[in-house]
């Protein structure tokens, strides 16, 4: 089945409830060392395409963002973020690097 990228709106949250995959980008990686420790543990477990399923990175890497959240919902704001495109915002560290989708 191939991944199907979500098309993500600035500053709108993503729709979890459709999200089911996440794709690492081949043509870019993070700036950062938490980003890029996240980075290392999804390349670890993520098929020839790049593409780990959800629950698989819930379940795998920790949170970068310390919110008064639950950690599942840290995660999913770690992977909007590292989802944005890089002209995203004031700042481009860290952006870019993974799409959020599903398998069609």
């Amino acid at each position: 089945m191939p991944f199907e990228p979500l098309t993500l709106t600035p500053r709108v949250p993503a729709n979890w409830d459709i999200v089911t995959h996440i794709r690492l980008r081949p043509d870019a990686r993070p700036d950062t060392g938490h980003a890029l420790l996240r980075w290392e543990q999804l390349m670890m477990l993520a098929d020839p395409d790049g593409i780990v399923a959800l629950p698989i990175v819930l379940a795998t890497i920790a949170p970068v963002r310390k919110l008064e959240v639950d950690r599942e919902a840290a995660i999913k704001r770690d992977l909007r973020n590292w989802s944005n495109p890089r002209d995203h915002g004031n700042n481009s560290q860290d952006k870019g690097w993974l799409e959020l989708g599903r398998l069609t």
